[in-house]
């Protein structure tokens, strides 16, 4: 006897689509509430404190983050991410910037926000160093100028310590096999430059002083702004174009701004290499990564697949706002428009590859200078904001600059 088959009239499309319709309120429940914090715990990780808006962000969940988030990083060794400064310290270092030079201003974005932008002229800064405040500043160090020879010493020796570790943070170079420092003369051309410093996300520009003052000491101009308080990504490069249209409505050429950024702000920086390219801005890019999601897949795993859903929700690639830093570079034409790279390869962020990827796609465009740690030079020498402490990388950073 023939054994009879039952035809089930349900085909395997029809069970894919009930057992979809089954997962349906899952999916819905993973878009309306998984996605959208995936998106805004990446926002954190990228902008960190410029993501956190709002008395509820700033009293509980900023202190919550900055703990955990630099704790964990400093387990790793690494530079902790999160800096909180106190309101005396940010009065006193706003007083001193305003002393050597500082001029701040407002930009208004049109849409109701202000961008704060502060200048330092190099001719302003030259005339603190010749008036009184500056030998007083001296003192208060712990050490002495002479005015005639342009030299600093330690008042007594038990001050020549933390003097040395002061004035050598700040840029003064040391006289070799002498207990003493010099100021240095203006480079030649270095006053018709002006560095647009993409400071960190979400930090005063405050935090960038010792930085603002080596570039003022040898006669650099500089340019540093504050992000206006939102925390989508268009508005971050959008902030970075209206300053850097700011300076050219300014009168300064394009050839004469040298955008710099620094890890996570290397991303605006590229984005203004992009649309400026053609006028010959020079870009240095400082720690930065082929891409944020190379950083985000470097170690794999459910924690890399979550932060994956999280960055596609807040780039909008359609419109060039994205952390995509080799997408943005191969399809540039060559021009005299040079960029530089100061990295390191023992970077535990970025992926082992970086330098290669990033060279492969910026040597066809323009002329290339790299700057690595060199020998000798440990990988906490080379950290945040740390780079131009050493003597050679700050020279090879000017050479190209002029």
């Amino acid at each position: 006897m023939t054994p009879t088959v039952i035809r089930s009239a349900v085909s395997s499309e029809n069970l894919v689509r009930i057992e979809c319709s089954h997962l349906q309120p899952l999916i819905d429940l993973f878009r309306k509430a998984i996605a959208p914090l995936c998106a805004y715990i990446v926002k954190i990780c990228v902008f960190r404190e410029a993501a956190l808006q709002g008395w509820f962000s700033q009293k509980i969940i900023m202190p919550l983050v900055a703990s955990i988030g630099n704790g964990w990083m400093r387990c790793k060794g690494l530079t902790a991410p999160f800096v909180i400064m106190k309101p005396d310290r940010l009065a006193k270092t706003r007083q001193f910037l305003t002393q050597i030079g500082a001029v701040t201003q407002s930009i208004e974005l049109g849409n109701g926000e202000n961008i704060p932008l502060t200048t330092y002229r190099a001719n302003s800064f030259r005339l603190w160093l010749a008036s009184p405040a500056f030998a007083q500043w001296i003192e208060q160090l712990g050490g002495r100028l002479d005015v005639q020879r342009q030299i600093i010493t330690a008042k007594t020796p038990d001050k020549w310590n933390d003097l040395q570790s002061q004035l050598h943070s700040y840029g003064f170079p040391l006289i070799e096999d002498r207990d003493e420092f010099f100021i240095p003369r203006v480079l030649s051309g270095a006053n018709l430059k002006w560095i647009l410093r993409c400071n960190g996300f979400g930090l005063s520009q405050e935090t960038d002083k010792k930085r603002i003052f080596k570039h003022l000491l040898y006669g650099f101009n500089y340019v540093i702004f504050e992000w206006s308080k939102q925390s989508e990504i268009q508005g971050f490069f959008q902030d970075a174009e209206c300053v850097y249209q700011h300076l050219r409505s300014s009168g300064i050429e394009s050839t004469n701004i040298v955008v710099q950024g620094y890890c996570g702000t290397s991303y605006v920086a590229a984005r203004l290499k992009e649309l400026h390219h053609s006028e010959g801005i020079k870009t240095v890019l400082i720690g930065p990564h082929p891409s944020l999601g190379s950083v985000i897949g470097k170690n794999g795993g459910f924690v890399s697949k979550l932060g994956h859903i999280g960055l596609a929700q807040i780039e909008h690639r359609d419109e060039g706002f994205h952390f995509d830093n080799l997408l943005r570079f191969e399809s540039l034409p060559h021009s005299e428009a040079a960029t530089c790279l100061i990295v390191d390869s023992r970077n535990e962020i970025a992926p082992e590859n970086t330098i290669a990827q990033l060279t492969s796609v910026l040597e066809p465009i323009g002329p290339l200078t790299t700057i690595l740690p060199g020998n000798g030079v440990s990988k906490e020498q080379f950290g945040f904001n740390r780079q131009f402490l050493i003597a050679k990388v700050w020279d090879r950073y000017c050479q190209f600059i002029l």
